[in-house]
């Protein structure tokens, strides 16, 4: 929202200094209450520990997908330890990226995804090591699989998850 500034000075006189210019009072400038700034800034901490929740599951759940041997593997501490890990530092990137310009890329659904792989991959890439012949491949095909989540999340659970709830009424009725 702009606002108009308009100072209660009149015209420069040679009497006047510059020190009573500048402290002139503002006339059109709103109060905005300390409770009213508290509840913006809460509400926009809020959005960004919904996004790091989001943005933790999505590469954890990838990171155990892609992994070899990740279901013969499941109950492995250490398999799990670097999932998190994966899914810490891709949720940290990720609500870093919400003080940048780069943050519009979250309102949109392919933006979104595209992100979330590249943190994802990123995060991978510093987590461990590649467990597959080929270098790196691991850490691509677990930002893919990162990316293809986040986008079926965003369908599936866009407007209070009102696709499953609908799917949900059609199966048991």
């Amino acid at each position: 929202m702009a606002m108009a500034c308009q100072f209660n000075t009149s015209i420069h006189d040679p009497g006047d200094s510059r020190l009573e210019r500048l402290n002139a009072t503002p006339t059109n400038l709103i109060a905005v209450p300390t409770v009213t700034r508290a509840l913006i800034m809460s509400s926009e901490w809020k959005r960004r520990a919904r996004l790091f929740i989001q943005r933790f599951w999505q590469p954890t759940s990838a990171c155990m997908t892609c992994m070899p041997g990740s279901w013969g593997n499941i109950m492995s501490l250490g398999h799990w330890a670097i999932a998190l890990q994966t899914g810490l530092l891709t949720g940290l990137l990720a609500v870093c990226l919400t003080f940048t310009p780069a943050a519009r890329f979250y309102g949109h659904r392919y933006g979104n995804a595209l992100i979330v792989g590249l943190l994802t991959t990123i995060g991978d890439a510093y987590s461990h090591a590649s467990h597959y012949r080929i270098s790196y491949v691991e850490h691509f095909l677990t930002g893919a699989i990162s990316a293809l989540l986040t986008l079926a999340a965003s369908y599936l659970f866009e407007d209070r998850a009102r696709r499953l709830r609908a799917a949900w009424a059609r199966v048991f009725g």
